[in-house]
């Protein structure tokens, strides 16, 4: 699972023409993506991403964290991988969210929250620094949501394509599908809201071990806004889990 708590769909079919494998190894150990398809990230430069982050059952935390850039940078979430974003290159004095002050890590230049958060809404305080200007936002996007989710499979078998339906999803721009193996391998694929199946061909699949495994689906949704006459760009992303997939 690649993203940043572990760890968006309606009418184009993502198929063959996205089969070429992209390999990334996080550089963390035996860990390697199978990136096949990046489509829906939006476009534009910012000088800071704020995100507030969902993780649905079986986990139930929510929390927040931000970044920012001294010159506008471009945000791609399909190239967000294990745990950070775009490599920051700005600070500020403070960040706040629900009166809840972020931790500051200064390997990555990140703020982060150490504790569960209720959104929406996320009242927003940034006290800005040289480069970055104080604001205050009031962040209402709900969270995306993905009722059918009982519906992914259990059983995925290798040699066969997968198609996973969309239909149902709610309030999202973009998605990210991924598909673990217990031997350190993920599938990811990502999709803009307007497709309406993500499908796993079969070579892509084999590359998996056999065995038990587990799928991720992470909504996300962007909300782009102007402070201080500079571009941030806030998102709320939701996080579904399933464990005990069987990859036959």
């Amino acid at each position: 699972m690649k993203k940043l708590a572990v760890l968006c769909v309606l009418g184009l079919v993502l198929a063959s023409s996205c089969k070429k494998d992209n390999a990334i190894n996080s550089g963390g150990g035996a860990t390697t993506t199978y990136t096949l398809a990046a489509n829906g990230d939006i476009n534009g430069t910012y000088n800071g991403v704020l995100l507030e982050e969902y993780s649905s059952p079986p986990y139930t935390s929510s929390s927040a964290e931000a970044f920012f850039y001294n010159s506008p940078t471009a945000f791609h979430w399909s190239a967000v991988t294990f745990g950070h974003l775009s490599p920051a290159t700005g600070t500020v004095t403070s960040v706040y969210v629900n009166n809840v002050m972020l931790s500051f890590t200064s390997l990555d230049l990140d703020y982060r929250s150490t504790n569960t958060l209720t959104f929406p809404p996320g009242n927003w305080v940034v006290n800005g620094g040289s480069v970055i200007p104080s604001f205050s936002y009031t962040c209402n996007t709900p969270s995306p949501s993905y009722p059918t989710t009982n519906n992914l499979p259990t059983i995925i078998n290798r040699s066969q394509s997968l198609s996973i339906s969309m239909s149902g999803i709610l309030g999202y721009d973009q998605v990210e599908v991924d598909i673990d193996d217990n031997a350190g391998h993920t599938m990811c694929m990502y999709a803009p809201n307007s497709t309406s199946s993500v499908i796993f061909p079969s070579d892509s699949l084999s590359k998996l071990v056999a065995g038990i495994g587990g799928m991720t689906v992470t909504l996300i949704k962007y909300n782009p806004q102007t402070l201080g006459s500079k571009n941030f760009l806030f998102l709320t992303t939701n996080g579904f889990s399933k464990s005990g997939v069987t990859l036959q």
